[in-house]
């Protein structure tokens, strides 16, 4: 069945959680505004971005969301320098490639973002695009989907999303694709258990490496 893996990047293959919500909290703190645990960050993050700022407790009356998003945008950066791989990532990796898959990072991050985190990492000679943000405001990730999918003439019968948000589901059901959600990134077990409305095609696995067996595992199926 399955050919082609779009893998998505923060909180699925970079354990960066902790880090967004430390830069959020920050950004609360500045405010006045009241910290969120990550309990609760798991439960309101969401897409697109600015909805979520608005259930951390944004209003946007004394500064927009472009700032606010700048703001963010900086702070992170500068936190995620101490963000690893989740420990499992480079087997999960090295497993699709040996099993002959074609492997594509596809994420909502800004470019600029996306080159500099993965200069700390030795994994792009895994993948055969990488697609990233334009710019800052984390928005159209299923449209860049659809132009690498039609482009490089990928059948997304054939291709599985491997992510960690109720939005990466959105994803690959736009495309048409599987799903395999892990939940230990940016939503959890709970708001992703939603989304198994399509058996054989959306699964819940508990690490990478069990995300990885079932697209291999899947691959000969009609």
């Amino acid at each position: 069945m399955f050919s082609t893996v779009i893998w998505d990047w923060n909180g699925t293959l970079l354990d960066d959680v902790d880090a967004c919500v430390e830069t959020g909290n920050a950004m609360l703190e500045a405010r006045g505004m009241p910290a969120l645990d990550t309990a609760r960050y798991r439960e309101i993050f969401t897409f697109p971005v600015i909805d979520y700022y608005r259930r951390a407790g944004f209003t946007f009356e004394s500064e927009t969301f472009e700032d606010v998003a700048a703001q963010y945008t900086s702070w992170y950066m500068e936190r995620s320098r101490e963000c690893r791989l989740f420990r499992d990532a480079i087997q999960a990796l090295e497993t699709l490639r040996g099993a002959g898959l074609t492997q594509i990072l596809l994420t909502a991050s800004h470019e600029d973002m996306l080159l500099a985190q993965l200069k700390a990492f030795d994994i792009s000679r895994y993948f055969e695009a990488m697609v990233a943000r334009k710019d800052a405001l984390a928005r159209g990730k299923a449209e860049s989907a659809r132009r690498l999918i039609r482009e490089r003439g990928i059948d997304p019968r054939q291709t599985a999303l491997i992510g960690d948000t109720e939005h990466d589901h959105d994803v690959a059901d736009a495309l048409g694709a599987a799903c395999a959600l892990v939940p230990r990134g940016h939503h959890g077990r709970g708001r992703l258990e939603s989304r198994l409305n399509a058996p054989g095609r959306v699964v819940i696995a508990d690490n990478l490496i069990e995300a990885a067996g079932w697209v291999i595992g899947n691959r000969g199926a009609s």
